[in-house]
């Protein structure tokens, strides 16, 4: 279990699995597609979304997962 940093000074815990995603999406140079992960995968980023840690976004008519970064602000 770690804590990552998200947008407006939040903490938020992450399991392992959900770091191994976490580190995937990061370590794209192009934003990650939804088609290119397996189910659990999906279900892992989901929830990440729905944390606020990951962004989905459409680019060329596809589903994309970024990492809400916090120097982005």
């Amino acid at each position: 279990m770690r804590f990552i940093e998200i947008r407006g000074n939040t903490m938020v815990p992450i399991s392992n699995e959900e770091s191994i995603l976490l580190e995937k999406v990061k370590g794209s140079i192009d934003p990650l597609t939804t088609k290119s992960l397996d189910e659990r995968e999906n279900e892992v980023a989901r929830q990440l979304v729905h944390r606020g840690v990951l962004s989905r976004i459409k680019v060329d008519d596809q589903l994309c997962l970024v990492y809400n970064d916090i120097e982005d602000i």
